[in-house]
């Protein structure tokens, strides 16, 4: 199936500094960049405390294992790439990134199922206040497209976790079924953005 020269991707991010587009214009550096920074700039307060706590967690909880095995600081430096890799999987966007490159894989039937199923998840996570979807999936579907969204949390600790958590869930199922899902919690009282990175 030919796709219209309009619905393909433009590259990864948007800079003004050349060598910079350049850069990005490359799968492996657009990833590389999505592992180190995991989107963190474009969370809301909530979900950076949540994202970085896993972090944080994550690596003391390998970290214990390792040093054990290998050396004090080599072993807490491993926990860490492990740690920060395993927060990626679980909770970052990778089939997000790739899609400015390649093809999601995804049909227009399949990328609207996984999306009313969706849905449906929203509507019965009671921390969960609204969804908005932004981007070109709301208008129309390519093989290019992926899902925006943003989910604007009730307010209190107990709902941010808990709405922080159901974004963990529904990264995690995104990345095992190969989906290309953008999704953020949005603190009550915040306007939404449509950053990526």
């Amino acid at each position: 199936m030919s796709v219209p020269r309009s619905s393909k991707p433009h590259g990864y991010a948007r800079f003004a500094h050349r060598r910079l587009r350049q850069l990005l214009s490359y799968p492996s550096i657009a990833l590389l960049s999505h592992w180190c920074f995991q989107s963190f700039f474009y969370m809301h307060r909530t979900e950076r405390l949540v994202k970085g706590g896993l972090d944080l967690g994550l690596t003391l909880g390998i970290g214990l294992g390792l040093t054990t095995i290998v050396g004090g600081g080599y072993g807490w430096l491993l926990a860490w790439l492990l740690a920060h890799t395993i927060n990626l999987c679980c909770n970052g966007h990778v089939w997000g990134v790739l899609k400015h490159f390649y093809p999601t894989g995804q049909t227009a039937t399949s990328f609207a199922q996984y999306r009313d199923q969706l849905h449906t998840r929203i509507a019965h996570a009671s921390s969960i206040a609204t969804s908005v979807v932004i981007g070109s999936a709301a208008h129309a579907w390519t093989p290019y497209a992926d899902l925006d969204i943003r989910l604007v949390r009730h307010e209190g600790m107990i709902n941010g976790i808990r709405a922080c958590w159901f974004g963990i869930q529904e990264r995690t199922r995104a990345f095992i079924h190969r989906f290309p899902l953008d999704l953020y919690i949005l603190d009550p009282h915040t306007q939404s953005h449509d950053g990526h990175a």
